[in-house]
């Protein structure tokens, strides 16, 4: 269950003449409508599904266990047991492990910096692996 957006238009006072023409009964209630519709909004839409939401976590009727989450419209259509998450944190394991031996493989450290300098003499110092680049 996803929540209700608010979409009540709530530039009331920009549809205004700039001039006032209206009573200012009229103006008073144009004024405050954004904030009435944003409390309305708030007391009888959100905080009632929010309610529904923790009734149904309370009762079981929503499994803790899972994850909701859909990156691709920020809804909540997939789900993923804690199971499959577990299997994709092994799976990401595996593989930075994976390249952290291809790494030590090619003679250089996980993690290693190479210092690139330049100069006109000739390279002295520095660390196997390090780029000089000497210019005339």
């Amino acid at each position: 269950m996803s929540l209700s957006k608010l979409t009540e238009n709530m530039n009331n006072v920009q549809g205004l003449a700039d001039k006032p023409v209206e009573a200012p009964e009229i103006l008073k209630q144009v004024f405050d409508k954004a904030g009435n519709d944003i409390k309305s909004y708030i007391n009888d839409t959100l905080t009632t599904q929010i309610d529904v939401l923790i009734s149904n976590l309370q009762s079981g009727k929503i499994d803790t266990n899972k994850i909701v989450n859909d990156p691709t419209t920020g809804g909540s259509t997939y789900v993923a047991s804690a199971e499959i998450v577990k299997s994709l944190n092994a799976r990401v394991d595996t593989i930075l492990s994976d390249v952290d031996t291809r790494i030590q493989n090619l003679g250089l450290k996980s993690g290693a910096t190479t210092q690139i300098t330049s100069g006109t003499s000739t390279p002295s110092g520095g660390n196997d692996g390090d780029v000089y680049i000497q210019y005339f």
